[in-house]
């Protein structure tokens, strides 16, 4: 062997039996788990998997008959439809444009919103689609019917929004009630015109909008005022003028922006005064407003301190604290 080279190592030989060569070792198979009654695979134990029918029927018992039924639409399974107090099932003879129609008439001038309409149709407007179809609707009833559709737009809290209200000026004998009460309790022509717009610069509130509504609550404050020289509280009225449009099937409650815009208006005419005044009350400097006729010039006149006085004693015979009416709380 010359030098420098390696010799290589033997290759090993596979052992060999008489038959041949020796078989490779067997995998083992799954295990087998016997019960008492039954044997079954681990490796089937293992899929967890479901049809797609089975799956869904678990899920509709998980979930209950409240989460099911709020899933069910009135045309399809979709998730934008839904059973609602405004809907009935004529309008499933009806197109949703002669729906949205009617929606609007029904408002009358003070007018509805996308949402509210979208609830008589039986649609939900949080959704995109449902938005979606209720503004169609709603933009093709305007442009079919323009003589009889419009639309303004409204502060509701700190939301501005669009209502969609029927023109007075296609059915104005339905508003002549309104004004012909106006003149029998002021004496003298309405001064306002439906559909007008009053601002009030330097107040800080925003526009009021002539509509049945707000003409009907001018009317209502006149009325009171007309039988009374002085109210006080101011939420006193505003709990009674509530009232009657609770009556009257209206869903909206007047808020204290609305009453001081609505006295604003009629002060502005000449119909009534709003002061604001402070009452000593158990000790407490209380700052309160007042309505009063018109010939009440000040706050401290003795109509005002004698209908202050009576209010006091009154919420007194009743068990309640002045100013707001809240009921005393009694400690045993």
């Amino acid at each position: 062997m010359e030098a420098g080279t390696s010799k290589a190592p033997p290759k090993k030989r596979s052992r060999k039996s008489k038959e041949g060569l020796v078989p490779p070792s067997p995998v083992p198979e799954s295990p087998q788990v016997r019960d008492d009654d039954h044997e079954f695979d681990a490796e089937a134990a293992m899929d967890f998997t479901l049809p797609k029918a089975e799956l869904d029927n678990t899920i509709q018992d998980q979930e209950g008959p409240s989460q099911q039924a709020s899933k069910k639409g009135i045309y399809n399974d979709g998730y934008y439809y839904g059973w609602t107090p405004e809907w009935h099932p004529e309008f499933m003879y009806r197109i949703p444009g002669d729906v949205a129609l009617s929606s609007i008439k029904k408002g009358g001038s003070e007018g509805r919103g996308r949402n509210e309409i979208g609830k008589f149709l039986g649609m939900d407007t949080s959704t995109k689609p449902g938005n979606r179809r209720v503004s169609s609707y709603i933009l093709a009833a305007q442009k079919e019917h323009p003589e009889h559709v419009g639309q303004y737009q409204k502060m509701e809290g700190k939301i501005r929004m669009i209502k969609y209200f029927w023109k007075q000026s296609s059915e104005p004998e339905s508003f002549k009630k309104l004004f012909r009460q106006f003149e029998a309790l002021t004496g003298r022509e309405c001064p306002f015109t439906m559909g007008q717009i009053l601002k009030f610069p330097g107040t800080g509130f925003s526009t009021l909008r002539i509509s049945d509504v707000s003409l009907r609550r001018l009317n209502d404050i006149l009325e009171m005022i007309r039988d009374e020289v002085v109210l006080v509280p101011l939420h006193k009225v505003i709990k009674i003028i509530h009232q009657k449009e609770t009556n009257l099937g209206y869903q909206f409650q007047i808020d204290k922006k609305s009453m001081m815009k609505c006295l604003l208006a009629l002060q502005k005419e000449g119909f009534l005064r709003v002061f604001d005044c402070s009452v000593m009350y158990e000790n407490v400097d209380t700052k309160i407003q007042l309505i009063a006729q018109p010939h009440i010039t000040s706050p401290g006149c003795p109509e005002v301190v004698e209908a202050i006085q009576k209010t006091i004693d009154h919420y007194h015979a009743e068990g309640r604290v002045f100013p707001h009416g809240q009921f005393r709380n009694l400690r045993v």
